[in-house]
């Protein structure tokens, strides 16, 4: 309800988390009108609410999965020098690759395959910056996104263990249906277990790219 200057939604530890909590009622919201689902997939922080939408998680755990997300990344935000950025690209991820080839000032990484013509990139600021640079003096497509860090790539990795450390203390196992068809944008392709959504794999989820296309 704020003006674009007062509103909080970009900030670091409540963007994801107040998304992923509006999908979790949305999924509440669905379940009161009788429409649960027969399969699910999902893109980035999206694969908590996916979980909650088969039982994989609970509310409570979900919640908590995404929180800490938050919370681990704003405090190695505030002790990291790395500076990151994002970017959204018109193009495959195979020309993405030749895009962010031989960068010269640090690196960048095709962080989400969205569609086959659709990537997001991710990594240092000034490659962002330089990548940019070359699509649009190729006139593709790119827009620089509005996120404080360098999501599903290498800059996420200094936090991952502290993530893992936070997640173990929350998640436990869990019964779901597995009957219903659960799609895993950290892999690809398909979960069959809860087993296979454990600490690790959320944490896979942050430092990893997203598989979505696929």
């Amino acid at each position: 309800m704020r003006d674009k200057k007062s509103t909080r939604v970009s900030e670091i530890n409540l963007g994801q988390a107040m998304t992923v909590a509006v999908q979790l009622c949305l999924v509440d919201l669905l379940e009161s009108w009788g429409i649960t689902p027969s399969a699910v997939t999902s893109h980035s922080s999206g694969e908590i609410a996916a979980a909650y939408a088969v039982r994989a998680l609970s509310f409570k755990q979900a919640l908590g999965a995404v929180y800490y997300r938050g919370e681990v990344a704003l405090k190695h935000q505030k002790i990291s020098s790395l500076q990151g950025g994002m970017l959204a690209a018109g193009l495959s991820a195979t020309a993405a690759e030749q895009y962010i080839a031989n960068t010269t000032n640090g690196r960048a990484i095709v962080a989400c395959i969205n569609s086959p013509n659709s990537v997001t990139l991710s990594g240092d600021s000034a490659a962002i910056d330089e990548v940019m640079s070359r699509l649009e003096k190729d006139g593709v497509f790119a827009r620089k996104l509005n996120v404080p860090l360098a999501y599903h790539s290498h800059h996420m990795m200094h936090m991952a263990k502290d993530y893992t450390d936070l997640l173990e203390g929350i998640l436990s196992d869990n019964k779901w249906n597995s009957s219903i068809i659960f799609s895993s944008p950290v892999t690809g392709g398909l979960v069959t277990s809860a087993k296979a959504l454990s600490a690790s794999h959320w944490t896979r989820n942050l430092t990893s790219p997203v598989l979505f296309s696929q």
